[in-house]
């Protein structure tokens, strides 16, 4: 859903979009299921490419667009590509796989009920032993920061401050990382009370989304990204 609404509010400030479901998923061929981070990353280069190539298309004007796990990839793919644009990350992680995981882990935890407060480091220790599938144990592996670090390009970084499954800091990690580089063209925005749903959530589970009263991401969100892309490729005002 988020992903919609992103092509929609782009699409309506005169940006053309690109969207390609994931290996395996609708048309798409391939497996998800043994596909890492990296192997999306080399999807999005392949995107990247045919877009490149497409009538139509400014090759010089062509901004990648990355939410959760796609909040990293966006980075990857930038880090190794310097006549991508612009980036934007949503809710993308600027802290470790590991930190990552025990945030997420011992968000839940603590607010499930039925598990008595003396058997929440217990419970969260076991959760982290968990058996790991070939992409999780990817994910873990990479460190974002090694990646911010060599991207040039402009970045906007998006993050909700009520998110539970990527801790709001990162935010302002992968500007810092960005920065001490060099790269003097980077935005960072919180938003208040929105969680890694990119929606106003106040609980911020996303075992409790589908009670959420409304599915429409909020509308800061949208407006921040869709204005600052506008500019960036200068897309003509009369498109926007």
């Amino acid at each position: 859903m988020p992903l919609r609404d992103i092509a929609d509010a782009l699409t309506r400030a005169g940006v053309a979009v690109l969207r390609v479901d994931d290996r395996g998923v609708g048309e798409s061929t391939g497996d998800r299921a043994s596909s890492t981070t990296f192997d999306e990353a080399d999807d999005v280069r392949t995107e990247v490419a045919w877009l490149r190539a497409r009538p139509g298309i400014d090759r010089r004007r062509i901004a990648l667009v990355g939410y959760s796990e796609g909040g990293l990839i966006a980075p990857m793919v930038a880090a190794g590509d310097s006549t991508i644009d612009a980036i934007v990350t949503l809710a993308g992680p600027g802290v470790s796989g590991p930190e990552v995981a025990r945030y997420q882990i011992e968000a839940a935890v603590v607010r499930d009920t039925s598990i008595a407060p003396s058997g929440r480091e217990a419970e969260i220790r076991r959760q982290l032993a968990d058996t790991l599938t070939a992409r999780e144990r990817s994910y873990l592996a990479i460190d974002p920061m090694q990646y911010a670090r060599r991207v040039r390009c402009p970045a906007l970084i998006l993050h909700g401050a009520t998110d539970l499954h990527v801790p709001a800091r990162s935010a302002e990690r992968l500007a810092w990382a960005m920065r001490a580089a060099g790269n003097r063209n980077v935005t960072v925005r919180i938003f208040p009370g929105v969680s890694h749903s990119l929606l106003y959530d106040p609980i911020g589970l996303n075992s409790e989304w589908v009670y959420l009263p409304a599915f429409l991401t909020a509308p800061g969100i949208l407006e921040t990204m869709s204005a600052w892309l506008a500019a960036r490729l200068n897309v003509p005002r009369a498109a926007h």
